[in-house]
């Protein structure tokens, strides 16, 4: 596990479970890096052909946030249930439901009403809805609609403090933390008073900000500083005893917060520690830093900062001179092109980014490759995967690397809740991607057909033997997913938008 000696990020601050193994207490896991060591997963799972599965539950309604784990419990968000005969057009909704179901059998144990501010549509194929957040006593649902419900592991209501959300974008990717015991989140407030000079669209009503609120009550402690885009995933992480986030302005549509950039906030104050532009305000990606570096990738390259100052220290071509590791289904071999162009003007999948050790790896946008950039000797390759394994119950699987099998995205009933043809793509490309996690030497990537990619933190070369296993959420054109796994002692726990899942040896 040598990977993980780097990481400066701690759990003080954090009021967490005792049980060290059974908990993942919001979107990242344990540490705020979406990274876990403990009792192995298994090696070969999967849903369709129930391999490895402990049990499947099926949800009240469709829901695309994360699961969160405490001792037994297991938290998670679905949008409130539509009747029975409702017809078959886009949906919407502000509100939400609070689930809790026993992580040992799937079982429903309770559920809350969580109302939201705004209404928009049932799912969307670029909103990373927020996982709850936990700690020993209390579970904060949080949505991308403005609801915001605090409550006990019993399910009574603690309190309950809605918030305003951009009222012009569907999209969120923000996912909220506690952390040095703050509830921290991104929400909305009026523009700053001058917005002349900052460009097109800079004055369109409100902008949005990362909070802090005291978890106790919900009453707001502070508001950063400077903006963050509700395109941006923020990072938090201690430099010494001091708690910081990493957050972004940038994005699609032409956002208004600017000018964009990249910046380091004071997690105790919100106030700004340094700010750097960049230059196409891409900020599509997982912030992540340590006591020397932060990340950020912009104009086709990753870039490495110094965390002191946020100057550019080095840059990474995610195009240019780069290994690809290809397998060739006519053959049945695996090939490797070296020092090839492999695509102009690359960039990740929105947040699909995860930084393992000295490696960043990332799903290529367009292209069913999943890269690795050695952020210490600048190496950059990609290795080749399938979009999809269909399997099926003691049926031999068909591996599919040119197609994949379009699934409509279906709630547990069989109604239609997406209304956006792209939703039937494979899971590439323009589409945001679950948060890539990693427990002990496996990183786990999740696309939108379910498709899981399993593959080795550790491997010397970028090669085929990296690619550990492909397993699935679910049968083919059957299973529709935007949300990350979670990890507890060793189980994975993933959900799509029919149902909630526990793979466990």
């Amino acid at each position: 596990m040598k990977h993980f000696a780097s990481l400066l990020i701690v759990l003080s601050g954090l009021s967490i479970s005792k049980v060290y193994g059974q908990l993942w207490p919001h979107a990242s896991g344990l540490a705020p890096a979406f990274q876990a060591v403990g009792g192995e997963p298994p090696a070969r799972w999967s849903v369709a052909a129930n391999e490895n599965i402990g049990w499947r539950r099926k949800l009240p309604e469709c829901g695309q946030s994360g699961i969160a784990v405490v001792g037994n419990k297991l938290f998670l968000t679905v949008k409130q249930p539509l009747p029975d005969d409702a017809r078959e057009e886009t949906h919407y909704t502000a509100n939400s439901v609070g689930l809790c179901l026993d992580a040992r059998t799937g079982e429903l144990l309770w559920q809350l009403p969580v109302p939201g501010t705004k209404s928009q549509t049932y799912i969307s194929m670029f909103i990373a809805e927020p996982t709850p957040v936990v700690d020993d006593t209390r579970v904060w649902f949080i949505t991308s609609n403005g609801g915001r419900v605090c409550a006990d592991h019993n399910g009574k209501v603690l309190w309950n403090r809605a918030f305003e959300v951009d009222p012009l974008h569907n999209a969120q990717f923000s996912q909220p933390m506690l952390v040095d015991d703050k509830l921290v989140q991104i929400a909305v407030k009026e523009p700053v008073a001058d917005t002349s000079g900052l460009g097109k669209n800079s004055g369109r009503g409100p902008w949005s900000y990362l909070q802090a609120s005291d978890p106790a009550t919900g009453e707001l402690l502070w508001t950063a500083e400077l903006a963050s885009s509700i395109f941006s995933s923020p990072g938090f992480g201690k430099l010494g005893d001091t708690w910081f986030v990493l957050h972004a302005r940038g994005g699609k549509h032409n956002t208004p917060e600017k000018p964009y950039g990249f910046t380091l906030t004071s997690l105790d104050t919100g106030k700004t520690i340094w700010n750097r532009d960049l230059a196409t305000g891409f900020s599509f990606f997982n912030s992540y830093f340590d006591d020397r570096h932060a990340y950020a990738f912009d104009a086709g390259k990753l870039l490495q900062l110094d965390i002191n100052s946020g100057q550019t220290k080095r840059e990474f071509d995610l195009s240019d001179n780069v290994d690809w590791h290809r397998y060739n289904s006519n053959t049945g071999k695996w090939e490797i092109q070296s020092e090839v162009r492999f695509a102009s003007g690359l960039h990740p999948c929105f947040h699909s980014n995860i930084l393992v050790g000295q490696h960043m790896f990332f799903m290529a946008h367009d292209h069913p490759s999943i890269g690795r950039v050695n952020v210490a000797s600048g190496k950059v390759e990609y290795l080749h995967v399938p979009y999809q394994v269909e399997r099926k119950t003691n049926v031999a699987e068909l591996v599919h690397w040119n197609k994949h099998i379009p699934a409509l995205p279906k709630n547990s009933r069989g109604m239609t809740v997406g209304a956006d043809r792209r939703e039937l793509g494979n899971g590439w490309g323009h589409v945001t991607v679950p948060a890539p996690i990693a427990v002990n030497d496996n990183v786990y990537f999740v696309t939108m057909i379910g498709t899981v990619y399993v593959v080795d933190a550790n491997a010397p070369s970028f090669d085929g033997s990296a690619l550990r296993w492909v397993g699935d959420l679910g049968p083919a054109s059957q299973t529709w997913t935007l949300s990350s796994l979670s990890y507890a002692d060793g189980r994975l726990y993933g959900r799509t938008l029919t149902e909630a899942v526990c793979i466990v040896q």
